[in-house]
C-alpha cells in the first residue's frame, strides 16, 4: 500500500480505534502494520451497517462474496480501500472469521432486540469474537486454544461497546442488552431502572470474558503479549466507568480520560516485564473454561 494510502488508515484508527492505537505502539512494526489494516476493514465494515445509505448492503455483499473467495469485483469501494481488502485477505487464512464478521454486521442492517444471553454472545462473537481469531493468527499464535482466548477477549471488548452505547443503538432501532423494555422506551431514554439492571449484567458477562481472554496471553509470542494486555485493561476500563457514573446509560457516553490511560499503562508494566518473561504454557497444560462458549455451538473457531 502507497504512504497515501497507509496514511488514510492511520488515521482512521487514530480517529476511531484511540486506544488500540495507543496500545499497538507495544507491538513490532511488522504486527502493528497488520493489526492496523484489520482494523480499518473491521471500520470500514461496521461504518456501512452504522452510517446507512443506499447501496450499502452491495457493497457488504460484495465484501462478503471478496472474502469467501467468490468473486474480486470491489469496484463499489474507493481505490484505496481495495487496496486495503486484498491486504487484509492477502494476509490471513482464516478467511471463513471474516465472512462471519461481515455476515455479523450485515445483520445490523436489520432490527435486534435481544432478550437472551445467547443473542447477544452468538452476535458478539460473530462482530468481535471473529476479529479475535483474525488477530490471534496475525499475531503469530502458536497455539489452537489461544484461538479459545483470543474469541473471548473480542467478545468481552463487544460486550463493553453494547453497555456504552446503549441509547445510540436504540435511536438506530437496535437493543442488544438483553431485556423486555422496547426499544422505543430506551431511545426515549425511559424504563431506567430496567435498562440499567440489564446494563450491569452485561458488564459483569463481559469481566468474565476479559479475565480468559487476558488468561490466554501466554499462548501467543512474548512480544506482542503486552499490547494485548494492555488493550484489554483500558477498554475494560469503559465498564467501570460506567459502573462509577452510577450507570447513567442516558446521559454522555463513558470514556476513559487521558490520565487513566497513563495510569493503567504505568501500573501494567510490572505484568507486562512478566508476560515478556512468561514462558509458553505446555501442552500439558492447555486450559480454557469450555462453558463460556456453550452458547456459541458450531461457529468457526470456538471451543466445543
Amino acid at each position: 500500500m502507497s504512504d497515501s494510502k497507509q496514511e488514510v488508515v492511520q488515521a482512521i484508527l487514530r480517529e476511531n480505534g484511540r486506544t488500540f492505537w495507543l496500545a499497538s505502539f507495544f507491538l513490532p512494526k511488522a504486527s502493528a502494520e497488520k493489526a492496523t489494516d484489520l482494523y480499518a476493514f473491521c471500520r470500514i465494515a461496521d461504518d456501512l451497517a452504522d452510517d446507512y445509505q443506499a447501496g450499502n448492503e452491495e457493497k457488504l455483499e460484495s465484501l462478503r462474496l471478496f472474502f469467501r473467495r467468490e468473486s474480486d469485483c470491489l469496484t463499489l469501494f474507493e481505490d484505496w480501500q481495495q487496496f486495503l481488502f486484498n491486504r487484509v485477505r492477502s494476509n490471513t487464512r482464516a478467511l471463513n472469521a471474516c465472512v462471519a464478521l461481515i455476515e455479523g454486521i450485515q445483520s445490523d442492517l436489520s432490527e435486534a432486540h435481544f432478550t437472551q444471553d445467547r443473542e447477544l454472545l452468538r452476535y458478539s462473537y460473530a462482530v468481535a469474537g471473529t476479529v479475535g481469531i483474525i488477530m490471534a493468527e496475525l499475531m503469530q499464535s502458536r497455539s489452537e486454544v489461544a484461538t479459545y482466548h483470543a474469541i473471548d477477549l473480542g467478545i468481552a471488548m463487544q460486550l463493553t461497546n453494547i453497555s456504552r452505547d446503549v441509547l445510540e443503538d436504540a435511536k438506530r432501532g437496535r437493543r442488544y442488552i438483553p431485556c423486555e423494555v422496547p426499544v422505543e422506551s430506551i431511545a426515549r431514554s425511559k424504563c431506567t431502572d430496567t435498562v440499567k439492571a440489564s446494563i450491569v449484567s452485561v458488564i459483569t458477562l463481559s469481566n468474565r470474558y476479559y479475565r480468559s481472554g487476558l488468561a490466554g496471553l501466554p499462548y501467543l509470542p512474548r512480544i506482542v503479549r503486552p499490547c494485548i494486555y494492555i488493550m484489554g485493561r483500558i477498554y475494560s476500563e469503559i465498564g467501570n466507568e460506567i459502573l462509577r457514573r452510577g450507570v447513567d446509560w442516558s446521559g454522555h457516553r463513558a470514556v476513559v480520560s487521558p490520565l487513566r490511560k497513563t495510569r493503567i499503562i504505568l501500573s501494567s508494566l510490572p505484568y507486562c516485564f512478566w508476560l515478556l518473561l512468561k514462558a509458553y504454557p505446555s501442552s500439558s497444560r492447555l486450559v480454557h473454561e469450555q462453558s463460556l462458549h456453550t452458547e456459541l455451538g458450531q461457529l468457526p473457531g470456538v471451543h466445543q
